[in-house]
């Protein structure tokens, strides 16, 4: 589209994700099975040590025993206990009863450990921290087998290894939740799907079925920050004229994130006044639903004898549409990249409403072909610098990454996109940091976004979408792929991460899902698989999304830092005192204003 001279900072963003879609109406089910695991109980590495107060609780004042409960494990208190154990150990937190919790780094069980510890004269108490966990594979409809034949969820599920070389379609290469559900669910985080809103579909609101007021696995009715009416589905009717594409009709954000469709019908794209003229359309292009589907992905309820299951279906869902029709304007995406983190925001109208529920990771399944724009990289060091890990699609032209916003930003984590058999998808980005030898952009990992090519031995990914064609009709499943679909399986991975060790900040959690141990290896293909195979060329980040592997590698802290991987912003290191991370996330938000003052666009009203 022709973009008005005066303004080149203003981006359209669209969507990087779903290649194609096999749109499916929901079949009732049967009878559900209640299937027992036969996994052994998972293996803890966390114990739970408590001293003794100096004098008893019971003799405290409120204040006192308000101090004493909450002091944390200082650094002479942790080398007594390491050097008792004989082994290095993180403390991770401090329970409500005074009590510390921390986890063993070195191969001596728990067990050894905790009689070790428990011999020390001032220790009142020391045991393992165990798991409690539901042994059961989901019983959720689809999850073993999908719609129409197809397979269900496979990235959901564990390896099976291809035999090696492989000739393309003989492996399974899920992410594994299925184990890491033994360990998190992700209760308690909170992810911001920034798309195209979210509809009221029964596998993610619940029986509650509405956005407003919030229900299910929604956080709360989310925002919409698309602040163009045409773009936001409005017209004349409701007070959006048609006017020529240099126009502007300014909309100011609203707190209400529901998806009324991003179709553009056949005369919308013919028409040379339209904001939507240039366009390339033969016929009418039907709403995606996208934002549904990515959400459903991350966190569609579990356990419910109902469709699918997210990968972090304990976790809570904060909608923020950004992406309408046509796509979304950059500036949109910043400004709510900035309010999903919980920053204060204004505009011409005033404050923007503090989000009352800031999320833990925000996931971006959207992007243009263009370099990461100064904006946007201050949106997201600020989000990163309040401690927001931002999860983003690396793209989907078969591409350099290097060219793909906003995965070339610094201080992301970038997601290409694999088939079910392991290889990269034909689709999807890619590392090449040769072709940009000054500021080298990398993928961090690859991630089950499905590759349609291998139909019924890879539909893509099965999740929740709307059954209307243009403006929502009710609840149903559909199979998409791309790059937009392997992005909320991390973010959904990372939900587990920070559930279980609330104590890692982005740069660790980058860290390790940048770390092959924590990740399944790519596999080898034969000849005639060259272009696609990630362990070959080397492109394709350090591995591929292993949920279970993640948590493992989730238990500790950096010795005195937050860990590598934060590409050259303000990221609070471990330790760090608070108030220097929060001057750098004040900085960050200073920086992003002042830029949206020097460059703000004319509006109209």
């Amino acid at each position: 589209m022709k973009l008005d001279k005066k303004f080149p900072l203003l981006l359209i963003c669209i969507v990087t994700c779903s290649l194609s879609i096999l749109p499916v109406q929901a079949a009732a089910s049967g009878k559900p099975v209640f299937v027992k695991s036969n996994k052994p109980h998972p293996v803890s590495n966390r114990l739970i040590v408590k001293f003794k107060t100096s004098k008893p609780e019971q003799a405290m004042s409120a204040q006192q025993r308000h101090a004493e409960l909450s002091r944390p494990l200082s650094i002479e208190m942790l080398q007594q206990l390491q050097s008792a154990a004989g082994v290095q150990m993180s403390a991770l937190r401090t329970t409500g009863n005074g009590a510390h919790v921390l986890s063993l780094h070195g191969k001596q069980s728990v067990a050894q450990a905790v009689a070790a510890i428990a011999k020390l004269p001032d220790v009142e108490y020391a045991e393992e921290d165990r798991i409690e966990t539901i042994q059961a594979v989901p019983n959720d409809t689809y999850y073993t087998t999908g719609l129409t034949g197809y397979p269900g969820l496979w990235a959901m599920q564990p390896v099976t290894a291809a035999t090696l070389p492989s000739s393309g379609n003989d492996g399974s290469y899920g992410a594994d939740f299925e184990t890491a559900w033994n360990t998190s669910i992700g209760t308690g985080v909170v992810v911001a799907v920034l798309d195209t809103g979210i509809t009221p579909h029964p596998d993610i609101v619940g029986s509650g079925g509405t956005i407003s007021p919030a229900t299910g696995n929604l956080i709360s009715s989310g925002y919409d920050f698309i602040t163009d009416c045409r773009r936001r589905g409005e017209t004349s009717s409701n007070g959006c004229p048609a006017v020529t594409p240099d126009g502007d009709e300014y909309v100011a954000p609203e707190p209400d994130a529901t998806d009324t469709g991003d179709y553009i019908t056949l005369a919308e794209c013919t028409d040379v006044n339209s904001l939507f003229h240039d366009l390339t359309c033969t016929a009418q292009s039907n709403s995606s639903w996208h934002g549904t589907h990515v959400s459903g992905i991350i966190a569609a309820r579990g356990n419910n004898n109902l469709g699918v299951i997210g990968g972090a279906y304990g976790a809570k869902i904060l909608p923020v549409r950004v992406l309408g029709k046509g796509g979304g304007w950059s500036s949109d995406i910043s400004d709510a990249i900035m309010w999903a983190a919980g920053l204060q925001l204004s505009d011409q109208n005033g404050p923007i409403a503090l989000n009352p529920h800031p999320a833990k990771v925000i996931n971006l399944s959207l992007g243009s072909t263009d370099s990461c724009s100064i904006e946007r990289q201050a949106a997201i060091d600020a989000a990163v610098s309040a401690g927001v890990v931002v999860v983003v699609a690396a793209g989907n032209e078969n591409d350099d990454v290097a060219n793909s916003s906003s995965a070339n930003c610094h201080n992301v984590i970038s997601v290409a996109a694999t088939g079910r058999n392991g290889s990269r998808a034909y689709y999807s980005n890619f590392s090449s940091p040769a072709s940009n030898t000054t500021n080298p952009v990398t993928v961090t990992l690859a991630a089950q976004g499905g590759e349609q090519l291998l139909l019924t031995y890879d539909p893509g990914i099965l999740s929740t979408v709307d059954s209307g064609a243009t403006i929502p009709e009710g609840s149903t499943y559909a199979y998409k792929q791309g790059t937009s679909m392997a992005t909320p399986h991390v973010s959904a991975a990372v939900a587990l991460m920070l559930a279980y060790n609330p104590a890692l900040t982005p740069s660790r959690v980058k860290q390790i899902l940048s770390t092959p141990a924590a990740l399944t290896p790519f596999p080898s293909f034969v000849a005639g698989w060259e272009e696609w195979d990630c362990s070959l060329n080397h492109n394709c980040g350090a591995g591929i999304l292993n949920a279970r592997l993640a948590l493992q590698n989730s238990t500790t802290l950096a010795p005195g830092s937050g860990g590598g991987g934060g590409g050259g912003c303000a990221i609070q290191p471990y330790g760090m005192s608070p108030d220097l991370s929060l001057l750098l996330a004040l900085l960050a938000v200073a920086v992003y204003r002042f830029r949206r003052r020097l460059f703000r666009e004319p509006t109209a009203h």
